[in-house]
């Protein structure tokens, strides 16, 4: 009688387990995990904006696990931002403020920034064709955003940041009197008018290395003002389109360039007239421009030791490899 009451017990108690919402088991996944500008560490956190506001100028936030939430996230300090491979497939990102200096790395590669397209960040002033863009990843306000990730060979390799949700004119990087700094990573836009990899108003842009599937953009030429510098990148434009556009046509060093997509020519004229040592590969098509540099462009990333003990080594031209940290050995 009493291993039936006991049994009776048990099964009374599993039955009301199964009852249970599998929330009261299952906590919330570690996303993040802040290091201080001191170099400790401190708490993790489920979500990628809910560390970033957390966060205070000058930390670290290393990503330790994928984030899926649908989130638009504004970064008004400067961080330094770890993807480790990591992906926000459901995040834009708004950098802003003029004393705010954001980096954005991927040692490893593999991180995709809003592959599946959540809603970007609109331009606000009052400039019709620019009322009507938005971005991904939005960098504005006098901020300063530095891309260190891994540049894929194709649309689908390497660090990928990707264009947002249908709106009009969707982008997935956009510079808005601010600067940006490419030192490698894939940027991808989904086929369509109007979309571009890369659209600048009025930014100091430098691309050290970088795959753009879609064209790069500018509202008005680069000047001495806002220039334009390149030193190794490939822009395919994808089908039927050229790969780099002007919306504003005007004159530079004396060369005349209308508006719409730029002929190879015009490209190696007006858009590298500030790129020392940078010239269009002669295979280059109005549609699938390659731009290389006889000067060597140097790694941005240096190496660091992860909380759980992994060494990111970095190689030549941002490519970056991994291997396991052993503390008793001598590293450099």
């Amino acid at each position: 009688m009493r291993r039936k009451r006991i049994t009776a017990w048990l099964l009374s108690i599993a039955m009301l387990i199964s009852l249970m919402p599998s929330a009261v088991f299952a906590a919330e996944s570690e996303i993040v995990q802040i290091e201080k500008s001191d170099g400790t560490f401190a708490d993790k956190y489920t979500s990628f904006n809910e560390a970033v506001n957390v966060a205070e100028r000058g930390d670290t936030l290393w990503l330790i696990g994928d984030d899926s939430a649908s989130q638009q996230v504004t970064i008004d300090k400067s961080l330094t931002v770890e993807l480790q491979g990591h992906s926000l497939s459901r995040t834009s990102v708004k950098v802003t403020g003029e004393d705010t200096v954001v980096q954005l790395n991927d040692r490893v590669g593999g991180a995709k920034i809003n592959e599946n397209h959540y809603k970007g960040f609109k331009w606000e002033g009052s400039i019709p064709t620019l009322t009507r863009c938005s971005a991904t990843i939005f960098v504005t306000g006098g901020s300063t955003l530095k891309v260190n990730g891994v540049t894929g060979t194709d649309a689908n390799s390497g660090t990928l940041i990707y264009d947002c949700a249908t709106a009009d004119l969707e982008k997935s990087i956009f510079v808005d009197q601010s600067t940006l700094e490419i030192n490698g990573g894939t940027f991808v836009a989904q086929e369509g008018a109007g979309r571009d990899s890369l659209f600048v108003y009025n930014g100091n842009v430098t691309i050290n290395d970088g795959y753009f599937y879609r064209a790069i953009s500018f509202y008005t030429a680069p000047s001495d003002t806002y220039p334009f510098v390149v030193k190794k990148c490939e822009i395919n434009g994808g089908t039927s389109y050229g790969a780099m556009w002007i919306e504003c046509s005007g004159t530079i060093n004396g060369k005349s360039f209308g508006s719409g997509f730029q002929s190879v020519e015009d490209i190696g004229d007006v858009f590298l007239s500030h790129s020392a040592g940078s010239y269009v590969l002669k295979d280059s098509t109005m549609e699938h421009v390659m731009i290389g540099c006889g000067i060597y462009v140097p790694d941005n990333i240096e190496s660091k030791v992860l909380p759980d003990g992994t060494l990111f080594l970095s190689a030549q031209r941002t490519r970056m490899h991994r291997r396991k940290y052993y503390p008793k050995r001598e590293t450099k």
